[in-house]
């Protein structure tokens, strides 16, 4: 998702697609039927979400471990810090609304922030660097491969 910079009232980067909508908002419906009824969709499909998860998570967590060992974020477990920052934004997929108050875009934009915000270490939250862009960058692009994959494999009638 590389498009426009904007930034925050703490000048943390945040990257906004004015031609598209992020990820995790795209289908919220498609996440939503697939998440509930995970233990009726075929065996294949139940394991390409699996595999699917699973590798959002793996991303997740080496981003993290990347910026723990950079000294950009702060010491924290990259798992639960990934299942934390997973977890808002599949969440978003029962809350948004399209025609609410916030766009797509500032919803994204805005948990982009936190989500980067909170593993940030406290002194470096007033000067980020290219780092943090990336990190953005490729979060978002594993929210998108899942997002894809569950598409692709949405639950069967039957």
């Amino acid at each position: 998702m590389i498009g426009r910079e904007v930034r925050s009232d703490n000048n943390l980067p945040i990257h906004a697609d004015n031609d598209r909508k992020p990820s995790f908002l795209q289908n919220p419906v498609i996440f939503r039927v697939v998440e509930r009824s995970e233990d009726d969709l075929d065996p294949d499909a139940k394991e390409l979400n699996k595999r699917a998860k699973r590798a959002l998570l793996d991303r997740f967590r080496a981003i993290i471990q990347r910026g723990i060992k950079k000294g950009k974020f702060r010491a924290a477990d990259p798992s639960i810090a990934a299942l934390t920052i997973i977890g808002m934004c599949s969440w978003s997929a029962w809350w948004f609304r399209g025609d609410g108050r916030l766009t797509d875009h500032q919803v994204a934009s805005q948990m982009a922030e936190m989500a980067v915000a909170s593993l940030l270490r406290h002194d470096m939250v007033a000067a980020p660097d290219d780092f943090v862009r990336e990190a953005i960058v490729d979060l978002q692009g594993a929210i998108e491969r899942v997002q894809a994959a569950m598409t692709r494999t949405g639950p069967r009638a039957g």
